[in-house]
């Protein structure tokens, strides 16, 4: 796996190791939307309009995510032939995210709050590095179910409750856990 970069050699480093001291299931969860975090979002700001794509989210670092989570795929290809014995699951981060994002009404989110973080200290994406969550200063949304993102860099449980369905049963784990997973 040469052609494969550092951080994904590592991660699939790290699955064989599991494997190979008796692992049976393991999942391995890509990159999200990092562009679309208020994190990256509040340390980008005012960057030209070109940079970001129509959700408000950074082009250039979703590419980045896009990227890895391809070569993840391709390495976790190559470990199942390797390891035909387990069962290696793939589950998409970033997929989830960006549906949620294209339509967070839908969701129970609100849209004007779509790319802001509940619990944060104002600013355009709330989230302001020199008063983080639970620091002073910061304080935390009343209705967390109806924003994607927690604190910056975290979802909220109704964002990860999604996702979890999702990479349980389907469309956003392959294959999908509970499709495999025997007990």
């Amino acid at each position: 796996m040469s052609h494969v970069p550092t951080v994904v050699q590592n991660i699939a480093t790290a699955v064989e190791g599991l494997i190979k001291g008796g692992a049976v299931y393991v999942v391995v969860p890509g990159n999200p939307p990092l562009g679309c975090s208020p994190t990256m979002l509040t340390s980008r700001s005012g960057l030209n309009t070109t940079e970001y794509d129509p959700m408000g989210c950074l082009i250039d670092v979703n590419r980045v995510a896009t990227h890895h989570n391809s070569r993840l795929r391709t390495a976790i290809v190559s470990l199942r032939g390797k390891y035909p014995r387990a069962t290696i699951i793939l589950a998409d981060f970033y997929s989830p995210i960006i549906k949620i994002l294209r339509n967070p009404s839908h969701y129970g989110m609100a849209e004007a709050d779509a790319l802001r973080a509940c619990c944060g200290a104002g600013g355009t994406y709330n989230w302001n590095g020199s008063a983080i969550c639970g620091m002073p200063g910061a304080t935390a949304c009343e209705n967390p179910s109806a924003f994607v993102n927690w604190d910056g860099v975290h979802y909220t449980e109704a964002t990860n409750g999604y996702i979890a369905d999702w990479w349980l049963n389907g469309p956003f784990a392959d294959p999908p856990i509970m499709s495999v997973v025997r007990y």
